[in-house]
């Protein structure tokens, strides 16, 4: 650090050994620390600045041979950092003026050699604070290489608009995802790329949050993006930050899979209704067929795929009937309608089934509410009971937020885990060997989302089974 507390090495151009003494002298006098290297020749001191780099360089005007302005020249060339000072003989004005444009710290007369601490401990201070300024400035060019390589780097696109919502800069991403260069960018308005412009746009707004808009790249086609947006302050100057992610394949796939959903739905709906007629054909030829006398076996498993076929299209036709028709929302007294269902399901079964009933009432539609109860309890009928264990099933209830989350477990065998993310699937059986559609679940989980929640499989293991369906709590809505 260069101030007079430490050692300074101090190079002295000069020639005069009573002058060089008498200089040394003042700078002692003044509490300074110095280790002094005295040259005479212009050789030596491009030696001496090239090789041992002084930290303040005191030179006289007139030597053998050279100047100092020959060696501030040097100094200057080189891109040496020592500040340099002149101690001289009168040289007059002009020559002063000369040294301090070149670059010299100050010029200070022989004659007046008691100013020169003084003018050394300013010099050091300057050079102190200069250099304290290049470290900083240095940090920050290297903190803003670091910023706009990481800014290029982004898959993300990056837009600053000033306050007007003029572009001033964007990165690589984003000019790759709308078409433009940056050049082209910067003379446009963000409110150039929008698909749909508004009629006024406020020159201040606030911009805070997350959301999708549609843009238009150069060559017309449209890009969807989805953009966080924030402010930053720089003194008065207001300037808006869009960090931006296209959006536009998600896009593309959200209506894909809309438009593949209405087909299905519509094959749904068709074929619920238009193959009505065929089996019922199939079920007066099989009636026909008895009268000839066929064997009653074979007209049992005629039966049964009949009434397998029938249930399949009554569960498609419930699929389209929820899928489209209002909902008739109501007050469900759950508990009432769980003791008459299970007497129907598991009456049976009483000395080996445990029922633990902690519900409260619903206010939802009572048609779809059942629908799913009846489809879980087929579930637990199908894959639950097994000979010889007591079958324990509990219903359960509780309200989390806006929603009502009620349960149903049982202490089955579980569902193997292979099974567990395609139970919801349309036709899927995980175990073949059971006589079912496979269209219970996956009719349930469709009404749950059409009453605005979901059926999920919480667990399913060793200690059995438990579907939990979230539906919102419409209590408020009816008080309303």
């Amino acid at each position: 650090m260069l101030d007079k507390k430490h050692e300074l090495i101090v190079l002295f151009l000069e020639d005069s050994d009573e002058d060089y003494t008498l200089i040394v002298r003042a700078l002692e006098k003044g509490h300074f620390k110095i280790i002094p290297n005295r040259v005479d020749s212009f050789e030596k001191f491009k030696e001496q600045v090239t090789f041992n780099p002084p930290d303040i360089i005191i030179s006289d005007y007139s030597l053998q041979g050279f100047t100092g302005i020959d060696a501030l020249n040097f100094i200057k060339e080189n891109n040496f950092d020592a500040p340099f000072v002149v101690v001289s003989g009168y040289i007059g004005e002009e020559k002063a003026v000369e040294f301090l444009k070149l670059g010299a710290k100050d010029y200070i007369s022989k004659e007046s050699l008691e100013k020169l601490p003084i003018a050394l401990e300013r010099v050091m201070h300057e050079v102190r604070l200069s250099s304290e300024k290049k470290l900083t400035q240095r940090k920050l060019e290297a903190e803003i290489e670091r910023n706009k390589k990481l800014v290029t780097a982004m898959s993300e696109g990056l837009v600053l608009l000033d306050d007007r919502n003029q572009i001033i800069f964007t990165n690589r991403a984003f000019q790759k995802m709308i078409g433009y260069s940056e050049g082209e960018l910067n003379k446009i308005r963000w409110v150039q790329l929008l698909k749909n412009p508004p009629e006024f746009v406020p020159l201040i707004s606030r911009t805070e949050g997350r959301r999708e808009v549609e843009l238009l790249n150069k060559f017309g086609d449209s890009v969807w993006v989805e953009i966080s947006l924030s402010e930053i302050y720089d003194g008065d100057s207001r300037q808006i930050i869009k960090v931006i992610s296209d959006k536009t394949a998600e896009r593309e796939s959200e209506e894909r899979l809309k438009e593949l959903n209405s087909e299905m739905e519509q094959l749904i709906y068709r074929a619920s209704h238009d193959l009505r007629g065929p089996i019922s054909s199939m079920e007066g030829l099989l009636e026909n067929l008895k009268l000839t006398g066929i064997d009653n076996e074979i007209a049992e498993a005629f039966e049964e795929m009949i009434d397998d076929a029938y249930q399949i299209l009554d569960s498609l036709a419930l699929v389209t009937k929820y899928q489209h028709n209002p909902l008739n929302v109501e007050t469900i007294f759950i508990k009432s309608m769980l003791v008459i269902m299970c007497e129907e399901y598991f009456s049976d079964l009483s000395n080996k089934i445990k029922f633990d009933l902690e519900i409260m009432d619903l206010y939802t539609d009572k048609g779809a509410f059942e629908t799913i109860l009846r489809n879980l309890m087929d579930n637990i009928l199908n894959h639950a009971y097994t000979e010889g264990k007591k079958l324990e099933v509990k219903f359960s209830s509780k309200r989390i937020k806006d929603y009502i989350l009620f349960c149903v477990e049982d202490n089955g065998p579980g569902i193997l885990p292979q099974h567990q993310e395609k139970i919801f699937n349309m036709f899927y059986r995980a175990n073949p060997a059971i006589h079912s559609t496979g269209l219970g679940l996956y009719l349930s989980k469709k009404i749950a989302k059409r009453l605005g929640g979901d059926l999920s499989l919480e667990y399913s293991g060793d200690r059995g089974t438990r579907f939990c369906l979230a539906i919102p709590d419409l209590t408020t809505e009816k008080k309303s």
